[in-house]
């Protein structure tokens, strides 16, 4: 199914911000309408276009300027869309207004009246029906196509970075398209089912009682399995739904009543042979092309199938003649790009084929057959062409006519695909909770999880996962989470983004039991990556995204920050993650903040009642059962409440690499003489060394003055003196060397020793 193309309409000046969106696929007869007011940031617009999911953006020329900000984000967020720039004038309001009223069904005649009031909108969908019909040579009937406008009102706003981040429906760099959490849970049968699904991904609902509706079908069905397997069965023949209709609108309300689908099925009936049905390959196809209208609605058209037939048959009886002629196992074939020719079986793969004669003409070697033709069998084909190019264009007569009969009863097809595609979901999510043992959530004012699993990380590897509980109390809006290397911070902090996402969708979730909050807004800041092309190192672009979060953020959003702060100092980057937490703990958002900075633990000294401290991986403390080995080696990454109580965890894990001994012998020595408490704060070098000369110097003049001393007295005071002064510089020295100088003591004392004898 073709991407649908989508054009976008920006308004400037004081109108900056305002973005009108129109999207249309040619096989999904329905035009989105949206008008937003966003920031500066486009976040929603960005969101909005994602859901949408375009293969081609048409923009005003005014706007695809590189100073123009939504024209950069379009450039960087969507690279593999094409972004087409069409002139300024034919982004018409009049025009748009005109042409959405010729084309939307009479039952929606309430829509033009509205988009009177939404000029971007307008001008956005009268740029993309002028460009699919002048460009694309998609023209639909009138008054035949579903318009519907969306908003972003009543679904949770999730960011393209945070996306990305939890790979929902593209992989990381270097991942393979099938590592996503779409790709995962998607068992979806309809291209109007997987679209469905995608949309409710990336923008699940936050009303409440449609969520529990959805998770009550949802549950009818796992407990009913003959009933979920029968509706897969049915499902998986409406794979084509959509787009039969949207062929039925562009070649010439929405009730579903049963008398009005026998009406149409009786006609359909009395043209089209009920076992006319898609195929692949050549002559099947042709078959079924040719024979799809009954005999005696047309003569014209029954003419020429009696001469298609006809030309079939001399083929078929002249290559049964010409292998009896030459001895040859001939069977006829045709295929679409050879047209009529003979097959020659051989006896076995690689065998040597036999010498043809000389008549047999544009003969290839399989692999196990021989095709070849004569100037015979090419009359004979064109002729046979010439009859199914006649039977094609009457039979397109013929449907065309009946078309414009059903025209008026072909709206229900509207329903019946929203019907399939909601049906395709449900018995999809269903399938996935019967499958792989999901649990049904509810939803409260605390966040708990139990047992609680990654899906994509339990699709994507084959080591047993180790479940995680997690249980943060009604009035706690901040979790600081410490944790080693390789605990499972960051993979927790997705699992609850998933976890969240997937409940709010109406799906069960992977965990033995979970209660979550209904949240308007998820944002997930992770990673380290600078963005060279802004010329902004990976700490300035973190800080613009925390940025953004900090504007956005409401009292019902979720935010996740991984590592925040680790692009800079760690001084800095503890003060930076304190200082956004208790932002954020203000603001009463529930925030779930992993960091190395066991400073940061503090907070919940603070605010004892909304802020806690979690730790993963077990500490001295902890409540471990050591006699089982496997809750020993599970506790690794198991959460724990309070603060991390131990140190070196990452020199731990440096063991296990190939580093060399002696240097991670050297980090520990390192490690701890930086843990060592600090010295006192003392006078500096110079400074007590010239207090000390001066001491020194006073005591000396004072035996001057006592120069009527015995020689012998004074020579031994002079002696003290400088063995207290010698002893005073070997301290001195010995405290310098515990700072890295170690052996440079003695050397020192000995020297001002030597200094002072002299």
């Amino acid at each position: 199914m073709a991407p649908p193309g989508q054009a976008l309409a920006a308004g400037r000046g004081q109108a900056t911000g305002a973005v009108g969106l129109a999207a249309l696929d040619p096989d999904c007869p329905l035009l989105v309408l949206s008008q937003l007011s966003d920031s500066y940031t486009y976040s929603r617009v960005i969101a909005k276009i994602q859901v949408i999911n375009p293969c081609q953006i048409l923009l005003p020329n005014t706007l695809c300027d590189p100073n123009q900000p939504l024209y950069r984000l379009l450039c960087e967020q969507f690279g593999d869309v094409t972004l087409t720039s069409l002139p300024r004038h034919h982004f018409q309001s009049e025009a748009g207004q005109e042409r959405v009223a010729g084309l939307c069904l009479p039952s929606l005649a309430s829509v033009t009246s509205a988009l009177r009031n939404m000029y971007y909108c307008a001008t956005a969908a009268a740029a993309l029906l002028v460009y699919m019909e002048s460009v694309k040579s998609v023209v639909f009937r009138q008054h035949t196509l579903k318009v519907e406008f969306q908003t972003a009102e009543a679904t949770v706003m999730i960011n393209s970075e945070t996306c990305r981040r939890l790979e929902l429906v593209q992989p990381q760099p270097g991942g393979r398209p099938e590592q996503t959490v779409f790709a995962v849970i998607k068992r979806t049968q309809t291209p109007g089912g997987s679209r469905r699904l995608r949309a409710e991904l990336l923008q699940p609902s936050v009303s409440l009682s449609s969520i529990r509706t959805r998770q009550e079908c949802v549950q009818e069905l796992v407990d009913s399995p003959d009933l979920l397997y029968l509706l897969r069965a049915v499902i998986g023949r409406f794979q084509d739904i959509e787009k039969i209709h949207s062929f039925c609108i562009q070649q010439h309300d929405w009730c579903l009543q049963e008398p009005v689908v026998e009406s149409l099925l009786l006609r359909l009936r009395a043209v089209v042979h009920d076992d006319v049905q898609p195929c692949r390959g050549g002559i099947e196809q042709r078959v079924q092309r040719c024979y799809a209208i009954k005999s005696g609605i047309n003569g014209m058209l029954d003419v020429a199938r009696r001469l298609y037939s006809e030309a079939y048959d001399e083929f078929v009886c002249y290559v049964q003649q010409l292998g009896e002629q030459h001895r040859l196992a001939l069977k006829p074939g045709y295929n679409t790009s050879r047209g009529f020719h003979a097959i020659l079986a051989l006896g076995r793969r690689g065998s040597r084929p036999p010498a043809l004669p000389e008549e047999f003409i544009q003969v290839q070697h399989n692999q196990s057959t021989l095709t070849c033709t004569t100037e015979v069998m090419v009359q004979m084909s064109q002729r046979a062409d010439a009859s199914v190019l006649e039977i094609g264009q009457l039979s397109n007569i013929v449907v065309c006519e009946l078309l414009n009969e059903l025209q008026s009863d072909l709206c229900f097809l509207y329903q019946l695909a929203e019907i399939v595609s909601t049906t395709d979901l449900l018995v999809s999510l269903a399938d996935l909770a019967a499958a792989q043992d999901l649990k049904r959530p509810e939803f409260g004012g605390r966040l708990t999880i139990r047992g609680g699993w990654h899906p994509l990380l339990a699709a994507t590897t084959t080591v047993p996962l180790q479940p995680s509980d997690l249980d943060v109390e009604p009035e706690c809006r901040l979790a600081v989470i410490t944790g080693g290397n390789m605990s499972g911070k960051s993979t927790l902090l997705k699992l609850v983004a998933v976890t969240q996402i997937l409940a709010q969708l109406g799906s069960f979730v992977p965990a033995d039991s979970a209660t979550l909050p209904i949240v308007d807004q998820i944002f997930c800041r992770s990673g380290c990556e600078d963005r060279t092309e802004k010329q902004a190192s990976s700490f300035m672009a973190e800080m613009w995204e925390v940025s953004g979060v900090l504007q956005q953020a409401t009292a019902r959003s979720l935010v996740l920050l991984d590592e925040p702060g680790r692009s800079t100092a760690a001084e800095e980057g503890a003060a930076l993650t304190w200082a956004v937490c208790e932002h954020l703990l203000r603001r009463r958002c529930r925030t779930l903040a992993a960091t190395h900075h066991q400073q940061c633990s503090g907070i919940a000294d603070m605010y004892q009642n909304m802020a806690a401290n979690f730790h993963l991986g077990a500490c001295d403390g902890d409540p471990v059962d050591t006699s089982d080995q496997r809750a020993a080696a599970g506790a690794a990454h198991r959460v724990f409440t309070g603060r991390l109580r131990r140190t070196g965890y990452g020199l731990e894990l440096a063991v296990t690499t190939s580093l060399p001994p002696p240097l991670l012998e050297h980090a520990k020595q390192l490690l701890e003489t930086v843990l060592r408490p600090p010295r006192p704060l003392r006078v500096s070098d110079r400074r007590q060394q010239e207090r000390q000369v001066c001491a020194l110097a006073a005591k000396l003049a004072q035996l001057a003055d006592g120069a009527s001393r015995p020689a012998d007295e004074l020579r031994q005071e002079l002696r003290q003196l400088r063995q207290q002064f010698v002893a005073s510089q070997l301290e001195e020295a010995r405290e310098e060397g515990e700072d890295g100088m170690e052996g440079r003591g003695e050397e020192v004392g000995e020297q001002r020793e030597g200094e002072m004898v002299c």
